[in-house]
């Protein structure tokens, strides 16, 4: 946690404060709206001050707005105290990587030239507790630009499980945010990773909605790929509702020559 203002710490040393000892002090506190149906601001009044105290608060990053879901950004807390006409102020600040949804490639650059296929990398990290027996519908979906292509059969929603074509993983993320102790899954791949024909994407089902997995699949460079396009691809979906922003991944294709291999829509 990084604070953006110098702040003095102090130690409580006694127990939390009752509720009839809170009403016999004269302290009482509500939850207010800081911004249209946002209630997001504590209002604590004393009667009187006779004495130091220290307020704990809990509170927990929101997930209902996409754009402010899984990324790495800075939460801001701002405290007030007034006492008649004068008031004092502070502001704390603390970092956090909220990501629930990560996609990467295989190396650090794509090129057209060394083997004509890319391999995706995705990491799904739960972004909260479920505990409903996967009675919500989680799915992750990603629709490709028009330069890549996935492995199916030509004219048809039926993907190719061959190889490394489409992979899963279930384990844990450490202290670190790596994943680790993975234990591959080989069973039921085509529920867990369909196509759907009518958006032209690729929908990956996640098993346990309360579990960590790594996913990887391979997307070949269609015809039309050349040197210097972009790449772009996807986002995390909740029954119908979009959690979180859109991951996306942009890549430059390099490459002085090009070709496909391993191109299964053919």
């Amino acid at each position: 946690m990084t604070s953006l203002v110098s702040t003095n710490v102090v130690k409580a040393v006694s127990g939390a404060l009752t509720d009839a000892e809170l009403t016999q002090e004269g302290i009482s506190g509500e939850v207010v709206e800081n911004y249209p149906k946002i209630k997001n601001q504590l209002n604590i009044t004393f009667d009187k001050l006779n004495g130091p105290y220290v307020v704990l608060v809990k509170a927990e990053l929101r997930n209902d707005i996409p754009q402010y879901t899984n990324k790495i950004a800075t939460a801001y807390n701002n405290v007030s105290l007034t006492l008649d006409k004068y008031t004092a102020n502070r502001r704390a600040a603390f970092d956090y990587d909220g990501r629930f949804l990560t996609k990467g490639i295989d190396g650090d650059k794509v090129n057209i030239s060394d083997n004509g296929y890319i391999k995706w990398n995705l990491n799904y990290i739960p972004y909260k507790v479920y505990n409903d027996n996967n009675a919500t519908k989680l799915r992750i979906e990603d629709k490709l630009n028009g330069n890549l292509v996935l492995r199916k059969e030509k004219g048809t929603g039926n993907l190719v499980f061959e190889g490394d074509n489409y992979k899963i993983w279930k384990g844990e993320i450490d202290k670190d945010g790596k994943f680790v102790n993975p234990v591959e899954i080989t069973e039921g791949l085509d529920k867990i990773f369909t196509y759907d024909t009518t958006a032209e994407k690729l929908v990956i089902n996640i098993p346990e909605n309360d579990s960590v997995y790594k996913i990887s699949y391979i997307t070949d460079f269609a015809d039309n790929a050349k040197p210097g396009d972009k790449l772009s691809n996807e986002a995390l979906i909740e029954t119908s509702k979009q959690i979180g922003s859109t991951v996306t991944v942009n890549h430059k294709i390099d490459g002085t020559a090009w070709g496909k291999l391993n191109q299964e829509d053919l």
